[in-house]
């Protein structure tokens, strides 16, 4: 949307910064980001965590009545070893 014109997303995986996303009008998709596998730890746990930097409600945009701030809609996550990649 012309009035929306980009999303941008921080991803931090246990408390590191991994890397930022740019979704816009003509760049949605697959996305992939590597995530090291040193920062999982010993105890085999990743928590990733997505931040959403210009998220906004369709209301303010003049699409909808939906007045809920909207980021991602993020149909799958699939996580594999480099090796696989």
């Amino acid at each position: 949307n012309i009035k929306h014109p980009n999303l941008l997303v921080d991803i931090t995986a246990n408390h590191f910064y991994i890397g930022k996303l740019n979704y816009d009008t003509k760049n949605f998709g697959i996305r992939k980001i590597e995530i090291p596998f040193s920062i999982i730890g010993t105890n085999n746990i990743l928590e990733v965590q997505f931040t959403f930097r210009h998220a906004t409600s369709p209301f303010k945009l003049e699409l909808s009545p939906d007045t809920r701030i909207l980021g991602l809609f993020i149909s799958s996550l699939t996580f594999d070893s480099k090796n696989n990649l």
